[in-house]
């Protein structure tokens, strides 16, 4: 993955939020981008961004990933990425509801 593309100015600024208030290492931040961006282009392939994501396009996005042989623990770090994220977005008033709920 090319990590200079440019990347959606919201996942920008939550990668720089929680690296300041969490003090995450190098490497979680990498892997919180790259699960994200993943994310966003299956998103902008089906018409949809970030702060539109669904419930049923996170169950999507992780059936598919795991159709293209990603490992469960991987999965499980993807979704974490995601809870994280979501929250972040409800917490800064972008979205109403949390697509990783539950």
């Amino acid at each position: 993955m090319n990590h200079d593309a440019p990347i959606d100015p919201v996942l920008s600024r939550f990668l720089d939020t929680v690296w300041m208030e969490r003090g995450l290492s190098a490497g979680t931040l990498a892997n919180y981008r790259a699960n994200l961006t993943t994310l966003s282009r299956r998103l902008a392939q089906r018409g949809a961004s970030l702060i539109q994501a669904t419930r049923a396009d996170i169950q999507d996005f992780i059936a598919w990933s795991v159709q293209k042989g990603v490992r469960p623990r991987s999965a499980a770090g993807q979704l974490s990425s995601f809870r994280q994220f979501f929250r972040y977005l409800i917490r800064e008033g972008l979205i109403a509801d949390n697509p990783t709920a539950l």
